[in-house]
């Protein structure tokens, strides 16, 4: 069945991960059509015409219009607010202006604190496990845990202060989704040492109890069962 709606993505890739986990938790019809940017899945003058920047999770949407022809969207935390302000679920992105600005704050924040769970520590295995090029060292236990640790800081002692369940209040939202997609695969793979933050582990706890969480991991699972093997593998 065709839907208005089209993501590409990766199930390896956290911003895509954010999306689907989302989408499926709000019941969504969609299509999905797989692209592997590291394999050059996405390196074609068809994608590139719809999604100049060649990254991945990127939205088509047929029921909207931009310059006249239908919308395409990038960046997963714009398409995760885009998705929740069009579909009015103010309970992951809230229409009080003060909340949705501490949203959007720790929006911004995982792009310069959280990603480099991916780019420094997790892409670097990956790249190796499947035998793709790879340029930047691995980074192991307290190594990891002095690269994360300001970010860590700043999640416990701001965003869960006073034992606060979520980064912005009493349910999840689109930040926590997105901050948490970055930690899920360390976590996943045993790189994570959150021994010293209590109040975190108690919030990824929570996180995992939410609906889908496993359905859209799958493929994560998979490939840590691969990581942990290390043996070189192809298809994921």
């Amino acid at each position: 069945m065709t839907h208005p709606l089209t993501l590409y993505g990766h199930f390896l890739s956290q911003p895509t991960r954010a999306v689907l986990w989302t989408l499926a938790m709000k019941g969504t019809p969609y299509n999905f059509v797989k692209i592997n940017p590291a394999q050059n899945e996405a390196d074609t003058e068809e994608f590139y015409a719809k999604f100049p920047t060649g990254g991945v999770p990127a939205l088509h949407d047929a029921s909207a219009k931009f310059d006249g022809k239908p919308l395409h969207l990038t960046e997963s935390n714009a398409i995760l607010a885009y998705l929740s302000s069009k579909n009015g679920w103010s309970d992951l992105y809230p229409t009080d202006v003060v909340l949705r600005a501490k949203v959007d704050q720790w929006l911004h924040w995982h792009h310069a604190n959280m990603r480099i769970c991916t780019n420094r520590i997790f892409r670097p295995r990956m790249n190796i496990a499947m035998g793709w090029k790879q340029a930047n060292p691995l980074l192991e236990g307290p190594d990891i845990l002095k690269l994360l640790r300001p970010s860590f800081l700043v999640l416990q002692h701001e965003g869960l202060l006073n034992s606060r369940p979520f980064l912005v209040g009493n349910v999840p939202t689109i930040a926590d989704i997105s901050v948490y997609c970055e930690l899920d695969q360390l976590f996943y793979a045993k790189l994570l040492d959150l021994q010293d933050f209590p109040d975190i582990q108690s919030w990824m706890k929570r996180l995992q109890a939410l609906p889908h969480h496993d359905e859209v991991r799958r493929t994560l699972f998979k490939f840590i069962e691969i990581l942990n093997s290390k043996s070189p593998q192809s298809g994921i």
